[in-house]
């Protein structure tokens, strides 16, 4: 096996794996696959998203019998700049089929260091019922941000060891972690400070558990929400970008000590499909445990739980099909003690199912008449809770 590549600064890269001519309906077969020999320079610069792959989507790696016997993603890195910058590995496995590693964190703690050999098990990569047996596009280097690493000797290994100490992927929706993405530095954190503060001062009626969808009542729906609820005391708990286990850490470090209200609002999860294309029982897992989290901490309060909302222009999108599947596990969870489920998705659709932008205008985040469309609702079960 033998490859190219190319190195382009702030762009996605393509690099193109050359291999001997297989049969489609065969995926390759090899004890310790080497995908790269060649070093790779990876730099990007204030941006979403850029990426460097190694991989040609016409030929498949059968990855099932590493899978099975503990093995790794190895490659070395040396990596010269990460601190406001992101990296994930990915590997993909056809249409609507990508698995994804965050691995940021420790790869931040490599800065300045020399070249290291680092190992990602592959279960770190398989979604529960994965075999990873048809990987057309082997590896994938995706920086956010700003950043500078350089990678090579990239390849699969037996018995590898957890380098990066990451976790399963049925382990991240319900294992409490703060947000880390590079956009979230400068803010992430002082909100939770902020949140703390707000707690302490008690005496609330409401609070929103949520992701940017609830931090918005802040935003695009400030007004709406003055018309509909100004007279009940709120604390607003959604934070942009949050995903199940975000919320859990924050529960964890003190945001709901000392409230005591009435009602907790949650919506939450969209994130962990549009991040990682979670599978719907997974996010559902997380949501759960949130739920169960404040059934202990708010022994008092109600919860009313909602339908993540739709996403995506039409039914068909991959990311809304995830959270409408999200939902039918959820509406199981609105069945226990103090839990009330609702779900109003249908009325921010139009009739044949599609999306509006005049209503969401990235197809995921709503503007004021989004909000407007929400607060009525939620309002007539949001009022019955409160007993008014």
């Amino acid at each position: 096996m033998t490859s190219k590549f190319l190195t382009v600064l702030l762009l996605s890269v393509l690099v193109s794996l050359v291999t001997a001519c297989q049969n489609p309906e065969q995926p390759a077969q090899a004890s310790e696959p080497v995908v790269q020999e060649a070093p790779l320079a990876f730099h990007w610069n204030n941006t979403w998203s850029s990426s460097i792959r190694v991989g040609d989507e016409t030929d498949a790696i059968d990855l099932s019998e590493l899978l099975a016997t503990g093995g790794a993603l190895a490659l070395d890195i040396r990596v010269e700049d990460l601190q406001r910058g992101d990296l994930k590995l990915r590997m993909s496995c056809g249409e609507n089929c990508e698995r994804l590693v965050d691995v940021s964190e420790p790869a931040r703690k490599l800065e300045g260091q020399s070249w290291q050999e680092v190992q990602v098990p592959l279960s770190c990569f398989a979604h529960p019922g994965d075999q990873l047996n048809r990987i057309s596009i082997p590896f994938i280097a995706e920086g956010g941000g700003t950043g500078r690493v350089s990678m090579t000797n990239i390849r699969f290994t037996q018995n590898g060891e957890n380098t990066f100490d990451c976790l399963p992927p049925e382990q991240l929706p319900v294992t409490p972690a703060p947000l880390i993405a590079n956009w979230a530095l400068d803010w992430w954190m002082p909100r939770h400070q902020e949140k703390l503060q707000q707690a302490a001062e008690g005496n609330f009626d409401l609070v929103l558990v949520g992701d940017s969808i609830t931090h918005g009542w802040e935003d695009a729906g400030k007004n709406v929400w003055q018309k509909y609820f100004s007279d009940y005391r709120t604390l607003n708990l959604g934070f942009s970008g949050d995903r199940t286990e975000n919320v859990l850490w924050r529960f964890e470090h003190g945001e709901l000590d000392g409230v005591t209200p009435q009602v907790a609002v949650v919506m939450i999860g969209t994130n962990n499909a549009g991040h990682r294309q979670e599978p719907s029982e997974l996010t559902a897992q997380g949501v759960s445990k949130i739920v169960e989290d404040l059934k202990v901490r708010l022994p008092e309060t109600k919860i009313l739980l909602l339908g993540i909302f739709p996403r995506g222009e039409t039914a068909n999108d991959h990311l809304r099909q995830l959270n409408r599947d999200t939902n039918a596990y959820l509406e199981a969870i609105g069945q226990d003690e103090r839990v009330t489920y609702l779900n109003i998705n249908e009325v921010f659709l139009e009739p044949d199912g599609s999306l509006s932008k005049e209503v969401m205008p990235d197809l995921l985040h709503p503007n004021e008449r989004g909000y407007e469309i929400w607060a009525e609702a939620m309002r007539p079960t949001l009022l019955q809770l409160l007993g008014d």
